[in-house]
């Protein structure tokens, strides 16, 4: 058996993919919302007692740690109302020295990029707080309310 749980936020940021061919080559700004799902091994569940899978205190704390503070990331600023970018776009140097907040990613700041990351980064998170097994499985970023990507790893 296998139960997961989810838990949603918002934040809003800017970006724009340097490579591509339409109007999102250009800097524009998204109301973005992040779905993190997570499951732990079914026999070893945060409280025995309760029959939860984590505490969403706990993953509400380190979601907001990523996005509101930039900790557990080392883009060097917290998501929520950044520039989110390439840390080899050549406006990096020119926003930080406009005293704009940029959020530096290894690669282009795709919805797909940043499920993947967001995952990467929640983990190592959730590893700090939590020592029951909890695993992320899947994360969602809509980029609009009808535009979604979805990033799934491997279950336990």
């Amino acid at each position: 058996m296998t139960i997961t749980a989810k838990k949603e936020m918002y934040f809003e940021a800017a970006h724009r993919l340097r490579y591509h061919k339409g109007a999102c080559k250009n800097l524009h700004g998204h109301s973005y919302k992040i779905a993190v799902h997570v499951e732990n091994d079914s026999t070893r569940r945060a409280s025995e007692e309760t029959g939860m899978v984590v505490d969403f205190k706990i993953l509400s704390t380190v979601m907001k740690e990523v996005i509101d503070e930039g900790l557990h990331f080392g883009g060097g600023a917290p998501f929520d109302h950044s520039v989110i970018m390439n840390c080899n776009d050549a406006l990096c140097e020119t926003f930080k020295q406009m005293k704009i907040r940029v959020c530096k990613m290894a690669n282009e700041p795709t919805a797909e990029n940043m499920a993947s990351m967001f995952a990467s980064v929640i983990q190592k998170g959730l590893n700090s707080y939590d020592r029951n097994n909890v695993k992320v499985v899947q994360v969602d970023v809509w980029e609009t309310e009808k535009s979604c990507a979805t990033w799934r790893g491997n279950a336990l």
